[in-house]
């Protein structure tokens, strides 16, 4: 599938491989808002995208379903069109103190 590179942040990081693109846009907080569309990717293969919060330090997942309701007490949330991917960027800065400068 052919994928495009989409402006989801100023700061955000954009890398495409192969299988698709992984985003980073860091968070002020230090952590990071994985954007990702892969083959492999909740609904990637159908052109939507899944998102995750990650220390950027060790690469893993992180829960944060105590600050931001969005995750349906769970740590990934795929199956996102673009404009739903845009609205949880929204509800993260504001629970979490926006992009980092």
């Amino acid at each position: 599938m052919k994928r495009s590179i989409v402006n989801f942040s100023e700061k955000q990081e954009a890398h495409q491989f192969p299988e698709g693109i992984r985003y980073r846009i860091p968070l002020k907080c230090g952590l990071q808002l994985s954007v990702i569309q892969t083959d492999f990717s909740y609904g990637g293969n159908r052109g939507l995208y899944e998102i995750a919060v990650v220390d950027p330090h060790t690469e893993t997942l992180v829960d944060i379903n105590d600050k931001v309701g969005c995750f349906e007490n769970d740590v990934v949330k795929g199956f996102l069109t673009e404009d739903e991917v845009r609205r949880h960027i929204k509800i993260i800065n504001e629970s979490l103190g926006g992009i980092s400068d």
